[in-house]
């Protein structure tokens, strides 16, 4: 109820789209309902992209044929962030750009302006998805940036995705490459992750960032954004595209994320209890009483990593209701009556040992329902 009542309090929705909105140039179904429904509730709504290649007039017409009307005031593209940061940086700057015309549009409209050749005084390079990138823009720009001009770039994606299922190389691959051969890092990348896009919405609609939410279908861009930056994040799962190996490929990797940061957790707590005591100001009594309890409780930090992103997978195929069996058994059928016997058994000295009990049974348990969910909606795809 209360992630319910939060989503209320949402005046603007920020969209990723090729994954979330579309597949490809397909609608993904209810779009268009779901659309009408959010204009339905006067809520304002952004369509977000990192692909700086590409102007606004692209996506609405794109958005259009797919049965969406948009407008280019609904289209927020990291050029667009990337002309705000510089709006504030240095305003009316001479820049050189690795990028396509349209980036060179947009730069051109915010005021800047274009310089082609070395000799020429040039304030920032800039990085964008050029597709037509050649040795000799390339050899400028890093010359310019060997000299001390620096560099920022509209995006970090190292791949773009084309159809067919392959990729080609995207802006975070000439970061890379432009890294590599000067030895220096951009001053700031202003797509997605990073703060620079929130900043724009910001500026234009006037609302704070708990009014704000990010829906996207990709972890290390659209959710880590949402988080990031203090927006609420949602990731929309549609499947992985009808791909089962990018959906378990998911599943694996925030498995890894979770564990490390349980380890890390866990260590913590083992190495420092008493100090973290002290930050609440405890007594003599309840350090010797806490540490030792903290030692112990940590001890289900190992499982209940995997429970948390199991738990997530469940409500996003559907199936939220085997969050609540698990959530329900540990509390009430292992918790509390472990910890009653354990107190009988061995004195209360041994409650803690509960909550590892507890954890062991909830990852066993939730082990035992992703493999039915597997079998029956991911094994199929």
């Amino acid at each position: 109820m209360a992630e319910l009542e939060r989503l209320k309090q949402i005046k603007c929705f920020l969209f990723d789209m090729d994954g979330t909105i579309n597949l490809g140039n397909t609608l993904i179904p209810g779009m268009d309902a779901f659309f009408k429904k959010l204009r339905s509730y006067g809520r304002d709504f952004y369509l977000v992209t990192n692909n700086s290649s590409k102007g606004h007039s692209h996506y609405v017409e794109k958005m259009r044929r797919m049965g969406i009307e948009v407008t280019r005031k609904n289209v927020l593209i990291s050029s667009d962030a990337f002309v705000y940061y510089m709006q504030q940086v240095k305003p009316g700057a001479s820049l050189y750009v690795l990028g396509t015309d349209l980036l060179k549009e947009t730069i051109i409209k915010g005021g800047f302006k274009l310089t082609t050749l070395l000799e020429e005084k040039t304030d920032f390079v800039v990085v964008g998805f050029d597709m037509s990138l050649d040795y000799e823009k390339l050899a400028i720009a890093c010359r310019l940036i060997d000299r001390g001009v620096p560099y920022v770039a509209t995006h970090p994606d190292v791949r773009c995705p084309i159809e067919g299922g392959e990729f080609i190389p995207d802006c975070g691959a000439m970061i890379k490459l432009i890294e590599t051969a000067t030895g220096k890092k951009p001053v700031a990348i202003t797509g997605k992750p990073y703060h620079y896009m929130v900043d724009v919405v910001m500026e234009r609609t006037g609302y704070k960032k708990d009014e704000i939410a990010m829906v996207g279908d990709r972890l290390s861009t659209d959710i880590a954004f949402g988080l990031n930056n203090g927006m609420v994040p949602i990731i929309a799962f549609n499947y992985g595209a009808r791909k089962k190996d990018r959906i378990t490929h998911t599943i694996r990797l925030s498995c890894i994320f979770a564990f490390i940061m349980m380890m890390l957790g866990l260590i913590v707590f083992q190495i420092i209890p008493d100090k973290l005591l002290l930050l609440f100001n405890a007594s003599e009594d309840m350090i010797s009483i806490g540490s030792n309890a903290l030692r112990i409780i940590s001890w289900s930090y190992l499982f209940a990593g995997f429970c948390i992103v199991l738990s997530s997978v469940f409500q996003a195929l559907g199936n939220g209701v085997y969050s609540l069996i698990v959530s329900v058994a540990r509390q009430l059928f292992v918790l509390l009556p472990s910890a009653w016997i354990l107190a009988e058994a061995f004195g209360l000295h041994a409650v803690w040992w509960s909550f590892p009990i507890a954890e062991i049974v909830s990852i066993l348990l939730s082990i035992l329902l992703f493999g039915r969910i597997y079998r029956k909606k991911i094994q199929t795809l």
